[in-house]
């Protein structure tokens, strides 16, 4: 299994742009910080909202963007729509306006790619994420049964082998 210095070194030769699945947590944060000290040139943050216009997101996203000077897209995640379409969380007097306003249910790959056309990517450009095999059990099962680099998907986990102590020292040269 490739390291993720060798992943992101991989992404920075190729010369592309690259996704960044961000989530303003710290992995995805570190995750940034680590493809821009690898040389990546372009990276193009997005950000999937559960709820649109919650405060303390967009101050936080805001405060981010400050930070690095760049814009961080912000799509709907597609929970929203499976939320809306099974009306979880709505009172009764709205049902009926969302039932008639017969939402699509797009998969995460389906909002991915509307990302990538929004950019002018291709499909073939890479999406990374914040992934670390040390945060769970799930997690570290994936990635050594599917690995951190998934061509198929266009997925890579590009910390997925640093340790919390990592990720915070990163960020703690940086913010």
């Amino acid at each position: 299994v490739r390291t993720s210095a060798d992943i992101r070194a991989e992404l920075a030769e190729a010369g592309a742009p690259v996704l960044l699945a961000f989530s303003c947590g710290k992995d995805a944060l570190a995750s940034w910080l680590a493809l821009r000290d690898s040389g990546v040139e372009r990276i193009v943050p997005y950000y999937m909202y559960y709820v649109p216009g919650l405060r303390f997101v967009d101050e936080s996203l805001d405060r981010f963007e400050q930070e690095f000077g760049q814009r961080i897209v912000r799509y709907p995640h597609p929970s929203l729509y499976r939320w809306l379409n099974h009306f979880v969380f709505q009172a009764p007097e709205r049902l009926a306006l969302i039932e008639a306003a017969a939402l699509p249910t797009p998969t995460y790959d389906q909002i991915v790619q509307i990302i990538r056309e929004d950019h002018g990517l291709p499909a073939t450009t890479w999406v990374a994420d914040g992934v670390r095999a040390a945060d769970s059990i799930v997690r570290r099962t994936s990635i050594k049964t599917h690995g951190p680099m998934k061509p198929a998907s266009r997925k890579a986990s590009v910390i997925w082998d640093w340790q919390v102590a990592e990720v915070r020292s990163r960020i703690a040269h940086e913010i």
